[in-house]
Parts: C-alpha cells; structure tokens; sequence
C-alpha cells in the first residue's frame, strides 16, 4: 500500500464538553451589578479567553499540549513539530538541537456558547492547615457550561494518509482533557469528525489537483473572476479508523456512596450571594446545583480524602520530613510540577436520595479567651439525610500512579479503610458533630465495605496483592524506627 501524501488537508472537529471547562488568561474581571453584591463577596474573577465577537475559545497552544500527550515523542514530533537533539561528533561540543516544522497546524477552538452565558461560581478558600474555610477568604471562577459545542479544524500541509488515519484514530479513541480542574474531572471533551456516508473522513486536496488548479490560475491572472477558490478543490477522503492503544484508559475507575448521621453543612457563598435580602435569613447555606439539590463538591471531597492521606502517613512516622512526606503524597495527589493521578468528581445524591433541611442557631467562641463573643450569634441551614440514603460519585486512578510506589498505594487504601469505618469528616461545624463521613465503595454495582475485598476487587488485577502491601506498611514502619533509634 503506497503512503500517499497531500499537499493541504484539512480536519474538521466538533468538540463537545462533558463536564464544565475553563481556559483562562491570568487575568482579572470584575463582577458585573456590583450593587447586588454580599458583604464578603469576591469583586472579580480570572477572564476566560474570548475572541472578539466574544465567543470563548480554548486556545491552539492548550489544544497543541493536549494532543502532544497522545502520541510517542518522535510522532508527536513529526506531527506538530519540535526540537530534536543531534548527537555530538566531538566530546567538547555544546548540545545542539535540529529544528522540526510538524505538519499540522493547530489553531484555536471556538465556541457557540456566548461569554454571557457564562457561569461564574463562588467559592470559599480553605485553609490547608484547619481544612475550614478561611474568613473574608471568597474568590469566583468563570466556567464553561457542560454540553458547549465547539468548532475546531486542523490545517494540515504535506501530510501522509498513514498520518491522517494515525491522528483521527487517537483523536477518536482517546480521553481529552483540557485547563483548569481536570484533577475534579473537569475539561472532558467529546470528538466527533465530519462524515461522509456515515464514515469519518477529512477533506484532501492532490498534488494532481493543486496543479491544475495552479496552471488554471496562471491561465486565467487577467480574468480574476474566472479562477477558482482553492477551496473548491477539497474532496472527501473516507478514512480506515483503527483501535489504537489509549494509555489514558489504564484507569480503575469505581464509585463510592457517601452518608453521615450527622447533619452537613459544606457551605456556600455562590447561593448565598443569589439570595435577595428577603430571602436571606441564614448566615449559612449548604452547597446546591442548579436546582437546588444537595450536592458535595468535589474540592471538600478531595480536601478530606487528601488530609486523611498525610495523616496516616503522620500517624505512622511522626517525624517524617516535610520533603519526603511531600514526595508521597504527591504521586497520588500531584503537584505544581505533574498533574494529580486521582480524580474525584461532585457527589450527588443517589437515585433522588431523600433528605431534610436542618436549621441551627448558634454562637461563634472566641479561639483565645475560650468565652463566648458578644453579639455572635449566626444561623445556619444544613441538611440531613434520611436513613440508608447516600451521596455518590466517580472516581478514578491512573494505573500508573498505583504501581509507583507501594507504600504510597498501600495508605491510599487505608484511605477508604477509614472511610468503610466513619473516621472521616467533611465539611463546617465537625467540632460541633457536624458531618462524620461513612461510606461504601461500588465495583460494578457490587457493594464493598472491607478491606480485604476492596483489594481484591481493585488491586489484585493489577498485580497489587494485599500481601505486597503489607511488606511496604511494614519496611516503611522499620525504617522510621530505625530513624528514631539512630537519632
């Protein structure tokens, strides 16, 4: 089979976002209809990026690293372009580096939702050492709303057929992310490629073609409105979309299903701040959707899964350095230099879950003197769920994260071990019997609340047996024994 190549072709996309998603520009917007704000509401937020009919976009370089990510280094390369090393004829040269045009162009993506549809969410900021949420501390983020189409098309030059069916069988077969909140599952695209009798396809231009558009052209320079478009010249070409191997599939994904016998109060400021002053008869309210339905976001989940995770580590080396607890919780937590391998999504109530409004009065303490403040009384509204009903939501790991260190899998488990026992906590007001947190885990709709089971279900398909686990909990202990005697 001859490896055609076509001096242009193009490929037309429609991106549809599963999950909300925000690309933004660093820089800040205010809040429109300042006179309906709350006390302590935030005065702005960080823009989305806009084209000028005010459509937003996800930019080319975002959409560029997107893909890079897909692909082995040298055919990312040889797609989108890069440097390459040269090897060295003598020891004392300094590296040198080659240049590489890619063959695809990849401009930016852009929107059919206009900027004033949207969202801009308030949330609290949390303070890593209390976990609570931080006083005067609110901030706003602009998003994208799920379901937002986008048109996309990348321009290709002198690119082979092998690589066009090569980039639309990865785009088809892959899982996309993009900006802002992807540790939350947020930023999730949907590709679909232009058909032709129901088959993907890209549109091609041949050499045969462009030539004789090029010698009609140079026949017809008097006659201007004689020559063509190049556009017209574009055919349809079908492609052969092959299963390609997609490394972001090496997931395990499952959900867990939340409950607590005490009342939740995970506040929120975004509601506070819809609510006119008639309306507003609550110091505090809990954290809705759009319809007004319970929901627990995913920051507060991934903040008390995260907490428990440092603390068992604490608990099992008390004097642990910061840079090396920092570097265990960072495989499965990420940091500013790799992306979290964990991703938790909002939990929402299962199968319209029934629950209750739960009103409270209370006063604030003053954390120096121990007394009461004067003048401090503040109402909240939480909620309460009724019996045997739960929150639910996704989550996900990449393979990879779990087999790169064994301890740090081994107290990811402990994690839920916690969680199946009601040693967990979320939200405001847990010193005040606020939000103790239990729950199971479901694997294919099968109910696992041991251990011993989570581990086979789970991780013994990958090899990460209960026993391997153990020796890492245990080499871990020694050594920080050891540590401590040698001191």
């Amino acid at each position: 089979m001859l490896n055609k190549i076509y001096p242009k072709a193009k490929v037309l996309i429609t991106l549809v976002s599963t999950s909300k998603l925000a690309v933004r520009t660093g820089e800040a917007e205010e809040v429109a209809n300042d006179s309906k704000k709350q006390k302590n509401e935030s005065t702005g937020h960080e823009s989305l990026r806009v084209n000028a009919n005010g459509y937003p976009v996800i930019p080319g370089s975002s959409l560029k690293g997107m893909l890079r990510k897909l692909f082995t280094q040298d055919l990312a390369n040889e797609l989108f372009g890069g440097q390459v090393k040269l090897k060295n004829t003598k020891s004392n040269e300094s590296q040198k580096y080659k240049r590489l045009d890619g063959v695809v162009n990849v401009p930016a993506a852009v929107s059919r939702c206009h900027k004033n549809d949207i969202e801009i969410i308030t949330h609290a900021s949390i303070d890593e050492v209390t976990g609570t949420a931080k006083d005067n501390h609110l901030f706003s983020e602009a998003w994208i709303p799920e379901g937002t189409e986008f048109i996309w098309q990348l321009d290709c030059e002198f690119i082979s057929e092998i690589q066009l069916e090569r980039l639309c069988s990865v785009l088809l077969g892959a899982d996309l992310y993009v900006g802002a909140g992807q540790k939350f599952g947020h930023g999730k695209l949907q590709v679909t490629l232009e058909q032709h009798n129901g088959v993907p396809c890209v549109q091609v231009i041949t050499s045969e073609k462009l030539t004789q558009w090029f010698n009609s052209s140079l026949k017809n320079q008097s006659k201007v409105a004689a020559i063509n478009p190049l556009d017209d010249e574009y055919t349809k070409l079908p492609l052969a979309i092959r299963q390609v191997e997609n490394t972001n599939k090496e997931i395990l994904s499952f959900d867990i299903c939340l409950s607590s016998p005490d009342p939740i109060l995970i506040a929120s400021p975004a509601y506070l701040a819809s609510l006119s002053k008639s309306q507003t008869n609550k110091d505090l309210y809990y954290s809705r959707d759009k319809a007004g339905i319970p929901v627990l976001p995913n920051s507060a989940l991934r903040g008390m899964f995260r907490a428990r995770f440092i603390k068992i580590i604490k608990t099992l080396n008390e004097e642990i350095e910061e840079k090396q607890l920092q570097k265990l919780w960072s495989i499965i937590w990420g940091n500013k230099d790799q992306r979290s391998s964990f991703v938790i999504r909002d939990a929402t109530l299962d199968n319209k879950a029934q629950f209750q409004d739960h009103h409270q009065t209370m006063i604030a303490i003053d954390r120096f003197t121990g007394g009461v403040k004067d003048s401090a009384l503040f109402d909240v509204e939480a909620l309460t769920l009724c019996s045997e009903q739960y929150f639910r939501s996704r989550v996900s790991i990449t393979h990879r994260a779990l087999n790169r260190d064994m301890f740090a899998t081994a107290i990811w488990v402990l994690m839920f071990a916690d969680l199946f026992d009601q040693k967990l906590s979320l939200g405001a007001n847990k010193s005040r019997g606020y939000g103790r947190i239990y729950g199971f885990v479901l694997v294919n709709e099968n109910r696992i609340n041991e251990v011993s089971e989570f581990i086979k279900m789970c991780l013994d398909p990958l090899g990460l047996t209960q026993a391997k686990l153990e020796t890492a909990l245990m080499t871990f202990i020694d050594s920080a024994k050891e540590c401590q005697h040698s001191e």
